[in-house]
Order: C-alpha cells, then sequence, then structure tokens
C-alpha cells in the first residue's frame, strides 16, 4: 500500500497514514481491495476464460483550487476484451479496442455553462495481468499515471479494480473510483508540481460480460426486468439531469421483443422533478449477431451485448451536439427472471451503488455523487428483511463552482423487503430524513438483483437517482 501512494502528493507534507486517509476519501476504497484479495483464496482462472465485452457508465465531479469554475461529467465507453489462464488464478487480460463518448459541462454556474462532447475509436493491443480469487473477485492493479497537454497536466493515484463475479458465470461487476488531481505546465511541457489548479473525481458503474459465438434468436426468450439510468446536460438551457427507468420486457424467441409500460423518475438542475409511466411497446425487432453484438431494437441503432448465457443484456448510448449543445448518455441494464418464487433468506450480497445526488437552490443548485465503498454487503435475514453493512463514498460541490468535499459514511442499517414470484422486488430503507427505495429485480437463481434507486425526502421532491447491483457472494466468505 505504500508503494501504491509514495509518488502521489494529495497533500504537501502530510505523513502516510493522513495520506492513505485522503486517498480513501478521494479514490475510494484503495484499502478495502487489496484487504479483499489479500483474504481470500485462489481461483480457476481457466472457468472465466474467453472473450467479453464491457460497458461503463461514468460519472464526474471536478473543481478549481481558485473556485473560479467547474464540471459536471459523464462518460460511457464499450471496451473488447480477451481472458485467458495465466495458472495459479492469474487471468491474463487483452485489450483489444474501445469506444468512449464524453461530455462536460463547465463553468462558474450551471446557467452560464458552456458544453463539451466528443467521442472517440481506439484499436488497442494492450496486456495486463488480474487476480481471480476463491470468492469470485478478479482484481486488476493500476499504476499512478500523468498526462500532459498545453494547458493542463494530470496525475492519477493508482488504485485497484476488483470485479465481482456472478455465481459461476462469465459475468462480472464493478464500481471503480479514481481521482486526479490538476496542475499546470512548466515552459518545457512538464507537469509543474508548484502549480496546482484542481481536483477531480470519477465514479463508474461497469459491467464485463463473456460473449456467445453462435447465438441465434431462439436463444432469446423470456421476460427479462429492466432497469435504466440517463443523464442530460444542456449548454443552452443551462440543465443536468438525471433519468430512471425500471419496466419488465418479454423476448419471443422469434427477433421481436415487447415492453411492458414501467415507471420513469426525473429530477435536474435548472428543471422540475417528474414522474410517470413509461410507454408500452410491442412486436419491437431485436437485431442481435451471432456474436452477441446488440446492433438495434426497434429500428433505433444500440450499442449493447448479451451474455453467453443468454440471461443478462447490457446497452449503452450516447448523443450530442455542437450547433444545439448538449449531451445525452445512457445506459440499460436486464435481467432473466424467474419461473417460480425465490427462496432469498440468508443469501448475502455486494452492493454496488452508483447515484447523483441534485439538488436546487438560490446559489445555482448542489451537485453530488455516491458510490458504496468494495466491502458493502447486504445480508437477507428473511423473506421480508435485510440488514445493510459497511460505507458509502460521497463527493459533493455546494455549486457548480465549489470546491469538491469528500467524505466516507458509515452504513449499519436494517431494510424492509418485498419480493414479488417473478422476482420484481422492492427494498427500502428508511432514515430520519427520508427513505431509500430501491427498485428492480432478482435473476432465476437470485445471484444478482438489478436496481435503480431514488431518495424520497420527508419533505419536497426525490433529489438522489442511480442504479444499484447486487451480486451473491458465499455467506462465510472472509474479505472484511
Amino acid at each position: 500500500l505504500k508503494g501504491l501512494v509514495d509518488d502521489f502528493d494529495l497533500t504537501a507534507g502530510a505523513d502516510l497514514t493522513d495520506m492513505l486517509e485522503q486517498l480513501d476519501a478521494e479514490v475510494g476504497d484503495l484499502v478495502e481491495n487489496q484487504v479483499a484479495v489479500i483474504n481470500d483464496g485462489t481461483g480457476n482462472a481457466a472457468s472465466v476464460a474467453g472473450e467479453y465485452r464491457s460497458n461503463a457508465f461514468s460519472l464526474g465531479l471536478h473543481d478549481s483550487d481558485d473556485e473560479s469554475g467547474g464540471t459536471f461529467a459523464t462518460n460511457i465507453y464499450t471496451s473488447v476484451f480477451t481472458f485467458s489462464d495465466g495458472g495459479d488464478g492469474t487471468v491474463n487480460i487483452n485489450l483489444g479496442g474501445e469506444e468512449s463518448a464524453e461530455a462536460l459541462l463547465s463553468g462558474n454556474t450551471v446557467n452560464s455553462a458552456g458544453l463539451y462532447y466528443e467521442t472517440d475509436m481506439e484499436e488497442l493491443d494492450e496486456n495486463f495481468a488480474g487476480t481471480l480469487t476463491g470468492s469470485g473477485i478478479l482484481a486488476i492493479e493500476g499504476e499512478l499515471e500523468e498526462e500532459i497537454n498545453e494547458e493542463n497536466a494530470f496525475r492519477y493515484p493508482p488504485a485497484v479494480y476488483n470485479l465481482q463475479r456472478v455465481a459461476d458465470r462469465g459475468l462480472f461487476f464493478q464500481v471503480s473510483k479514481e481521482a486526479a488531481v490538476r496542475y499546470g505546465v512548466t515552459p518545457s511541457g512538464a507537469l509543474n508540481p508548484d502549480d496546482r489548479r484542481g481536483d477531480e473525481a470519477f465514479r463508474a458503474l461497469e459491467v464485463f460480460a463473456r460473449t456467445p459465438t453462435d447465438f441465434t434468436d431462439g436463444d432469446l426468450s423470456g421476460d427479462f426486468g429492466r432497469v435504466y439510468l440517463g443523464t442530460e446536460l444542456s449548454g443552452v438551457q443551462a440543465y443536468i439531469g438525471v433519468e430512471s427507468e425500471t419496466n419488465i420486457v418479454s423476448f419471443s424467441g422469434d427477433g421481436t421483443v415487447d415492453a411492458a409500460a414501467g415507471d420513469f423518475y426525473r429530477l435536474g438542475l435548472g428543471g422540475n422533478y417528474h414522474t410517470g409511466s413509461t410507454d408500452s411497446e410491442t412486436d419491437l425487432e431485436v437485431n442481435i449477431t451471432s456474436n452477441g453484438d446488440i446492433v438495434s431494437i426497434g429500428g433505433e441503432a444500440e450499442d449493447g451485448f448479451i451474455n453467453d448465457t443468454y440471461d443478462f443484456i447490457s446497452l449503452t448510448n450516447a448523443k450530442g451536439g455542437a450547433e444545439d449543445p448538449f449531451a445525452w448518455f445512457d445506459t440499460t441494464l436486464m435481467v432473466k427472471l424467474p419461473d417460480s418464487v425465490l427462496d432469498i433468506t440468508g443469501k448475502r450480497y455486494r452492493l454496488m451503488l452508483l447515484s447523483v445526488f441534485l439538488e436546487n437552490n438560490p446559489a445555482g443548485g448542489s451537485l453530488g455523487l455516491f458510490a458504496s465503498q468494495f466491502n458493502t454487503f447486504l445480508t437477507l435475514d428473511s423473506a421480508t428483511q435485510a440488514t445493510l453493512s459497511g460505507s458509502v463514498n460521497d463527493v459533493r460541490k455546494a455549486n457548480l463552482a465549489a470546491n469538491l468535499e469528500t467524505e466516507v459514511d458509515q452504513v449499519e442499517e436494517t431494510l424492509a423487503v418485498d419480493v414479488a414470484a417473478n422476482g420484481a422486488a422492492t427494498l427500502t430503507l428508511d432514515a430520519d430524513d427520508g427513505s431509500n427505495v430501491l427498485d428492480g429485480f432478482f435473476n432465476q437463481d437470485a445471484s444478482l438483483g438489478l436496481f435503480t434507486l431514488r431518495f424520497e425526502p420527508n419533505q419536497g421532491d426525490p433529489n438522489e437517482l442511480g442504479l444499484a447491483v447486487l451480486v451473491e457472494v458465499p455467506a462465510d466468505s472472509n474479505q472484511e
């Protein structure tokens, strides 16, 4: 751990203990991630070998040390990987390519902010290794990095990326937490450590799925639970918005799908809160290639994939424009629903949460990002009650130009649980100031749950929306 932070100057003159504490607040759960892997046994790397696709939905907050301006950022990226067995729990990983889109709404206030939008595509051939543990953690260590352009230099601290495997599938999830310190550049083009300019925090929910090789329309049938999260940034309407949706979609096995009406929630800075029902649709044509690439649904282009067991789907979309500056980013996750009542009592899950906090105020609105720490667990004490234990990383700004404030909040709470026969579920955590409500779905063997999250205060409209993923882990695993 000392080696991971020695070169990263978070606070000049800080001793190692202070630096680790500040690094944990800025980046997230570096220490937790390391300890979880150290305390776990070795896994079978051959069982996860194959071709993978990943989709990531990333959010960011940036500041300036002089509070002259700040940024709300959204980024999506989809990547192609190959996993192979390196022996003794080592997974050799090749990154073959990546497509991405990024939007930055920057300025002193939301009303005066400007929007930057760009897309990128890279063909890559990068190799690195990860460690697979007995409980299904795939740990990948990142090194300290620096990026320098004409105006700014960025220093990224090292991080450990822990991907949690779902049961015995080629399916992994992670919530990553990264940070950067922004510096000026010397006349010779190097990072100037004496010209510190600001901090940047990034949080992302990412899924990795092993792809099929011979998919046909007949492989995709039955009911799937769908959760959705989208963000909208507008430089013309001076608006930051976030929207969530839940509903059930039914695949017929002949290349078509029906979408039932569901619920949506929408909130934003510079706009009002809305809730209502999504539209139902029938006989939408689904175009999926033999390797699981989802090309279009209902005649609309899509960027997504189905996994090799045909029970999970991931989609991402990005839209933006320069003439009428706006950017819309969204991510959709779907899981196949059970045919009979689930027995969830006694199951233990790792909670992976990413949410956005937006609250209008006279200063232009406060912004925040919430992400669960790696060792945050939800245990089903019964069919109607669960215990949540762990911590949540909180990054906030009082307004767009304000400096970042970070903290880690400990959570020890009890939730009410309601699970329907088809796997649809609602989990409710009541607090003094309101309720956290998770609406979503468990899969066929209850090894995976996908949920939207909203916080409903006792007074006023909801001010937080996000996604939460529950991945079952062994009840007796020692990862803390």
